[in-house]
């Protein structure tokens, strides 16, 4: 069907003298195909006929030559008969299916006579009915001659180049009536399609320039109601066309406004949202400045009672007259101790509560110990102990050591309160391993303190969320620290329940 339809002409013109033209010849040529068939049948119906006619001619006057024996006279009347159309040999047969005389009469050459051929027609054996051959280019009769109870035979062949001649100029005839057809079929149609194909082709036009053609109107005068119709409705179109282009130019200049608006709009939201984060980050440094101040507090208390009681045995041992060179050198030996161990915790904690965050390279391993250093003492109240599995001298370029120790801090803190619910005081273990997998540099803290509840676990890092009293904390710790691992390291905060933990 695919293949039928690549014959098909595109435009109306070629469908309407193409497609009859196709349907004319399809036709003509069944007619012609009947027809000569028809004539055929006929012209070999009408040589049966004639031969048999002829031969019944000749065997009226070749009796009487036969029983005279005058074969000279037979001969004779074979050769004028010879002259008959489409008759192209005349055979007398004898009894015994020898050849007596034979005529040929070829085209264009003369008659010729042969007598006693060896020629013989043992096939005409005991039969007595007339005999027809039809072959292709040829006819042959064989018609019976009864003399004496002795079978003779006259034989006529003819040939059907006539026939053939006949067939080929009714063939000629019918191409030439088709080829006139088809003409006539052409300039019929063209002459009436040629004003509605004019009309077509400026349709055509203007609507495929209608952009350029907004608003226009095209005047098309035809008698066709088709072509009419079609030309209303593109001048409607080119109509409604120009009114929703004002249409839309007005709303584009509505949005553009309202675009303009919504950007001011953006604008000033942008600048509350960089406000509130700011105010959200100053919280979340205060709380990170409690919580140090909170492990410098417990990091004192030790030393500071040390000195006190130095301080006291000092003063006890003079009231009582003790005081030896020896006591006085122990107890300052053992006071200036504890004043350099609270010195170097200063030191330490003084980092951690800068207001501006500078950059520098360091070792993971080495700022996660220091971590661990400056919450160590408030941990071990807790019985909380650490576990380290680091892998060493991995590095980080160019970042905050007290953004990533912030971090560090508020997970600290959060596994201590996940603890704190707990009455078993053994086995209170916070797992820190540092490896490097998929080039990435891979942190993971696990506790043992019962894990996150799991319709929770997906809000851990929203902003004021938390599950704490509002006296203990108002929910930014882990969202600042996802915050800061984000978008200051580039990297990823993650949470899971496992083994009984988070």
């Amino acid at each position: 069907m695919a293949k039928f339809k690549g014959f098909i002409p595109k435009t109306l013109i070629g469908r309407l003298v193409v497609l009859p033209s196709i349907a004319i010849v399809i036709f003509f040529l069944l007619i012609s195909i009947v027809i000569g068939y028809g004539q055929y049948k006929q012209m070999i119906n009408s040589l049966h006929h004639n031969s048999l006619l002829l031969a019944k001619e000749m065997t009226s006057s070749l009796e009487k030559y036969i029983l005279l024996n005058d074969f000279a006279e037979a001969d004779t009347l074979m050769r004028r008969y010879s002259d008959f159309d489409a008759l192209y040999s005349i055979i007398l047969i004898s009894p015994d299916d020898k050849v007596l005389i034979k005529i040929e009469h070829k085209k264009d050459e003369e008659i010729k006579s042969f007598y006693a051929s060896n020629e013989s027609f043992y096939d005409l054996k005991d039969k007595t009915d007339v005999i027809i051959k039809d072959k292709t280019d040829q006819f042959e009769l064989y018609y019976p001659i009864n003399i004496a109870n002795n079978i003779w035979w006259l034989k006529l062949g003819f040939t059907k180049e006539e026939l053939y001649k006949n067939l080929k100029a009714l063939i000629i005839f019918g191409f030439l009536m088709v080829v006139f057809f088809v003409f006539v079929l052409f300039l019929i149609v063209g002459q009436i399609l040629k004003k509605p194909l004019e009309s077509i082709s400026l349709l055509t036009e203007f609507s495929s320039n209608l952009d350029e053609k907004i608003g226009e109107q095209i005047d098309i005068q035809s008698s066709i109601k088709e072509i009419k119709d079609l030309s209303n409705s593109l001048n409607h179109l080119s109509v409604k066309l120009f009114q929703n282009q004002e249409i839309m130019s007005k709303q584009n200049l509505d949005l553009q406004n309202f675009n303009q608006k919504l950007e001011k709009r953006v604008e000033i939201e942008t600048q509350k949202n960089r406000q509130k984060d700011a105010l959200l980050l100053k919280q979340a440094r205060m709380v990170a400045l409690g919580e140090l101040i909170s492990n410098i507090a417990h990091q004192w208390r030790q030393p500071l009672n040390i000195i006190s009681i130095g301080v006291q045995d000092l003063e006890i041992s003079y009231e009582l007259d003790e005081l030896t060179d020896e006591v006085l050198e122990d107890n300052v030996s053992a006071i200036m101790e504890q004043i350099g161990y609270l010195s170097s915790t200063i030191d330490q904690f003084r980092n951690a509560i800068q207001s501006e965050y500078s950059k520098s390279d360091f070792k993971l391993d080495y700022i996660i110990e220091q971590t661990i250093i400056m919450v160590s003492s408030e941990f071990d109240t807790q019985n909380i102990k650490f576990n380290l599995n680091l892998q060493k001298n991995l590095e980080c370029y160019n970042k905050s050591i007290q953004s990533f120790s912030q971090v560090l801090t508020t997970i600290f803190h959060n596994s201590k309160d996940s603890y704190q619910k707990f009455t078993d005081q053994e086995n209170r273990i916070i797992n820190i391993s540092l490896f490097v997998k998929d080039n990435k540099n891979i942190i993971e803290i696990c506790d043992k303190a019962g894990g996150i509840d799991t319709k929770i676990i997906d809000k851990i890092f929203d902003p004021y969320f938390t599950t704490k009293h509002q006296s203990q904390g108002i929910g930014l710790g882990l969202y600042f620290a996802k915050m800061l691992v984000e978008h200051d390291f580039g990297g990823l905060l993650l949470a899971e329940n496992r083994d009984g933990g988070t």
